[in-house]
């Protein structure tokens, strides 16, 4: 099994650890990886993901500081929306800057025919986590 991305400071659960698993089999599948090629792409993977989680985070910060902000509303809270804005669209860019260096990464280890193939596999696979969450089934990772 190849190493697989983990939340840093978070204990491990089964349902982190399945939904983990249920990733790597689909995207193993849907990218049809041989052995060496999955040797070379998880490793790469892991680090796009752990950059992406921590961009990622950091949105989400920006975006529950600019809430708090316009729920407030204190005395020159302009001043302060737009420096949370001016932060909050500097954390999306940096998802971008993620996924461009991120693509140039996957290239060097997998033919650009599998990159593609990742990138639909990545957003089937969130378009299957929202279906079957909204499903509210009882199997929600499987495949």
């Amino acid at each position: 099994m190849p190493d697989c991305p983990q939340q840093k400071g978070t204990p491990s659960n089964s349902r982190h650890e399945q939904l983990l698993s249920a990733r790597i089999a689909f995207f193993t599948t849907e990218m049809n990886l041989t052995p060496q090629e999955a040797a070379a792409f998880w490793p790469v993977y892991n680090q796009y993901w752990e950059e992406k989680e921590i961009a990622h985070k950091r949105v989400q910060r920006n975006m529950r500081a600019l809430r708090v902000i316009l729920k407030e509303k204190k005395p020159n809270y302009e001043m302060s929306l737009k420096r949370i804005m001016d932060a909050y669209i500097t954390s999306l860019s940096v998802e971008g800057i993620i996924n461009r260096k991120y693509f140039e990464e996957f290239q060097k280890v997998l033919p650009v025919e599998k990159v593609a193939a990742f990138y639909k596999a990545e957003e089937d696979f969130r378009i299957k986590l929202i279906y079957e969450l909204r499903k509210g089934g009882e199997n929600r990772v499987s495949k």
